[in-house]
């Protein structure tokens, strides 16, 4: 499975990129911002992304994820530390789209990518 992380804050970028790797998933690729972004998606099948509501450059994540259905059909789990009513009802938008809460508790990540029924994906106990 191919995952892109698109998060601008490289800790957590690098943080979820290891939780990856340490189950054996070697397709996991990065950007910080909205053009590398598209530029992946655009040369790999990713099939899950990861999408930082707040990231570098002109466009926010959520304004992302709408020029990321253009070009693919990715799962899409957005990270946020902002809950507020604005961002969850910008997110409404996108109803197949899961939250995940920052900062990232391996639990609730496992809860996410569980709620994303991939029946390939491994289990945490891998």
């Amino acid at each position: 499975m191919a995952i892109l992380i698109v998060e601008d804050e490289w800790i957590v970028s690098e943080e979820l990129k290891e939780i990856f790797k340490a189950i054996g998933e070697d397709e996991v690729y990065q950007a910080d911002n909205g053009p590398d972004a598209l530029s992946i998606l655009r040369e790999q099948l990713i099939e899950v992304v990861m999408l930082d509501i707040r990231i570098k450059g002109p466009m926010s994540g959520i304004e992302l994820a709408s020029s990321l259905l253009e070009v693919a059909d990715p799962k899409l789990v957005f990270l946020t530390s902002q809950t507020d009513q604005r961002t969850l009802s910008q997110m409404n938008a996108y109803q197949d789209a899961l939250l995940l809460e920052k900062p990232i508790q391996e639990g609730q990540l496992w809860s996410i990518l569980s709620d994303l029924d991939l029946p390939y994906f491994p289990s945490p106990d891998h």
